[in-house]
């Protein structure tokens, strides 16, 4: 969108509705927020498909409310999601190669929480991405 008094607009690519259960909309199916947000990135990564751009990423920046152990699990591919998130989040790595012996681990050892990464952080760095 053009600039407009030093200040520029968003706008919207797509409109899903999602609606609660408890909601009383009878042309739409329910779905939660976290289904809308899966379906428009499917949605936008097959436009970019469509002109030949499959290989660009794409930034969905959310609210903490998006941060859902289901949204994670189906981001589709080549999708990055920034989403805030609670400062004492228990955080865990992937598992491990199975090595066969006992119950597969789910949880890879216990990752830094938000509020500690935070304490850590240093300068800010430059990245360079070579073509």
């Amino acid at each position: 969108m053009p600039e407009e008094n030093g200040y520029s607009r968003a706008l919207p690519l797509r409109w899903l509705p999602a609606f609660t259960e408890k909601s009383r909309p009878s042309v739409h199916e329910p779905c939660k927020e976290w289904e809308a947000a899966v379906q428009f990135l499917r949605w936008l990564r097959e436009q970019l498909e469509k002109v030949e751009r499959e290989a660009q990423q794409v930034l969905m920046v959310a609210d903490g409310s998006y941060d859902t152990l289901n949204l994670w699990k189906y981001l589709p591919e080549d999708v990055i999601l920034l989403a805030r998130s609670a400062k004492n989040r228990v955080l865990y790595h992937p598992a491990g190669e199975y090595k066969g012996r006992g119950r597969q681990r789910l949880y890879g050892e216990r990752a830094l929480s938000p509020q500690e990464v935070w304490q850590q952080r240093g300068p800010w760095q430059k990245l360079r991405q070579d073509n």
